[in-house]
């Protein structure tokens, strides 16, 4: 069946392409993908994922901008998208966190015997981020249960939505192994992406 990789695009409010933020999905899809009715179900579900989280998501990113673009991975490069569609995310009401600051989902295949669990685990860093993310705990900052708690409802929906269809799955790129979804976790402790930070405007010098 085809591996359909989607990439989720959030803009930074500079304009500036490559301060976007990009999210990857995989899905593995009937034969019949090149169907409308399979990719709309894919977009669909995806953003049904970011609007349950998108008061999460940062203000720097503006919520007109957002694409989903999909790609059947089938066969050799180039790749080109077959389908490009917006991406609704739900507005945010706080500050912004520094852009370098994400929500991690890991995201695990079902655990079988003699199987090696690392090529079947994968990850997806949730940002940039809204300041509502962050709960201190004794003052330092961390994710709060509100964030997780609507990551993991996300990611369960998502999850729910495409079984039937197209199952959420893990991509090993080493192995070539393609697993569905089955279970995963959000910790609390924020992860830094450092490829997310804007680049400096301004330089002060010094003595």
């Amino acid at each position: 069946m085809p591996k359909v990789l989607a990439q989720c695009v959030l803009p930074r409010n500079n304009a500036i392409p490559a301060d976007a933020s990009v999210n990857t999905f995989w899905f593995n899809a009937p034969g019949d993908f090149s169907g409308q009715s399979t990719q709309d179900a894919i977009v669909a579900s995806l953003n049904a994922f970011y609007l349950a989280i998108g008061g999460f998501i940062s203000p720097v990113v503006p919520r007109s901008g957002p694409r989903v673009k999909l790609y059947d991975m089938i066969g050799p490069p180039p790749h080109p998208p077959v389908e490009d569609q917006p991406l609704t995310i739900a507005a945010s009401s706080g500050q912004a966190l520094p852009s370098e600051v994400a929500v991690c989902l890991s995201l695990e295949a079902a655990i079988l015997p003699g199987l090696n669990r690392a090529r079947r685990r994968g990850r997806v860093f949730i940002g940039p981020l809204d300041g509502s993310a962050n709960q201190p705990v004794s003052s330092e900052p961390r994710p709060g249960v509100s964030v997780s708690n609507a990551l993991r409802d996300a990611a369960q929906g998502l999850k729910l939505d495409m079984q039937a269809l197209a199952p959420w799955s893990i991509f090993s790129r080493s192995s070539g192994l393609m697993v569905p979804v089955d279970h995963g976790w959000i910790d609390n402790a924020f992860d830094t992406i450092r490829s997310r930070g804007p680049k400096a405007t301004i330089r002060t010098l010094w003595p």
